[in-house]
């Protein structure tokens, strides 16, 4: 059966092992509610861009099939999407191994999906969400309103935090956690409440690798025109809205961030554990003047153990660091997506 479905439509199916095929063009992008299916249902996204989102009666046991972009084309051009942000369960979805499960509170298993060429992901509402991306191409990994563990594949991953916190959304206390991959990943709050969600603060990167490309981008919290963004970012205050500090024995970096772009830093944007991005950058901690460092990264590992908070570094040695992650682009406030 071919389908030319409508943006908003919702498919279910009746006859096992069933193949509907979305029309379109390479440039649609299309958005299908899946209700309840028969065993084996193929939905094929076919040229476009398409969101599969589960409905109600959602049982699983679909093959989705998407139009996967090539890493070419970087991040600005993701392919289908597996949209499971409206149901109440976890998910466990692996774009490397192309099957992803819903359990319930319990653990329960409750359907299996599999998956072709799909690039993005949405997790669950409840929390509890695994999310891991593809090695042959770019993944988009999002989280929802429950907590989600992301791990990053070989080829590259945008890590799209979730809202949920340790005592209710938005309540400055991230329960994510984050595993960067072998390829660029960049690490991505947002701030569109009523539209793609919001993300909260205080999450945890563990693999953070500037070398590799990593970035941090808060650009939806220093743009004019995103949620509550009264002050939008310049390039000449950077010290406004950015600060780091060393924890955990000097062993973890700790990206503060002030979304009033005013100074005050007593916001955690994330952890980034086993990484001294002091060291990384050659920036020291007693380091006194305005120069700004433009040297070479050397990427320094180390293991995770308890230990003193670490040292405080100087007002100078912080805006170091501060700036030269801005120049390099490892710190990203100007480009939303």
């Amino acid at each position: 059966m071919t389908l030319n479905a409508g943006s908003g439509d919702t498919i279910s199916t009746a006859a096992s092992y069933d193949t509907i095929t979305v029309g379109g063009t390479a440039a649609t992008k299309s958005s299908l509610t899946i209700g309840a299916t028969a065993a084996g249902t193929t939905i094929n996204g076919g040229l476009g861009t398409d969101t599969f989102t589960g409905g109600a009666g959602y049982d699983g046991g679909n093959h989705y099939v998407g139009s996967a972009q090539s890493n070419a084309n970087g991040f600005q051009a993701i392919g289908s999407c597996a949209n499971y942000a409206n149901l109440a369960c976890k998910v466990t979805v692996n774009y490397n191994t192309n099957v992803g499960q819903g359990f319930d509170a319990s653990g329960n298993l409750l359907w299996t999906d599999t998956y072709t060429n799909m690039q993005q992901v949405k997790a669950g509402e409840l929390n509890g969400n695994v999310l891991t991306g593809s090695n042959a191409y770019f993944c988009e990994l999002k989280g929802g309103s429950g907590s989600t563990t992301y791990y990053g594949g070989a080829a590259g991953d945008r890590i799209i935090w979730s809202s949920a916190g340790a005592t209710g959304a938005m309540d400055g206390q991230g329960t994510d956690v984050a595993v960067g991959g072998l390829g660029a990943d960049e690490y991505y709050w947002r701030n569109q409440p009523g539209g793609k969600g919001v993300s909260n603060f205080g999450e945890t990167i563990y693999g953070f690798s500037a070398p590799k490309g990593d970035d941090l981008n808060l650009s939806e919290y220093a743009t004019a025109g995103f949620n509550g963004v009264s002050n939008a970012f310049t390039f000449s205050d950077l010290s406004n809205w950015v600060s780091v500090g060393l924890a955990n024995g000097n062993k973890d970096t700790v990206l503060y961030f002030d979304p009033t772009g005013t100074g005050n830093f007593s916001t955690i944007a994330a952890t980034l554990k086993n990484d001294n991005l002091y060291t990384d950058y050659g920036v020291s901690t007693s380091a006194t003047g305005p120069g700004l460092l433009t040297g070479t990264l050397a990427l320094v590992g180390s293991t995770l153990t308890g230990g003193a908070a670490g040292a405080t570094p100087s007002a100078a040695a912080d805006q170091q660091l501060v700036q030269a992650m801005y120049n390099a682009g490892s710190l990203v406030l100007t480009q939303p997506h």
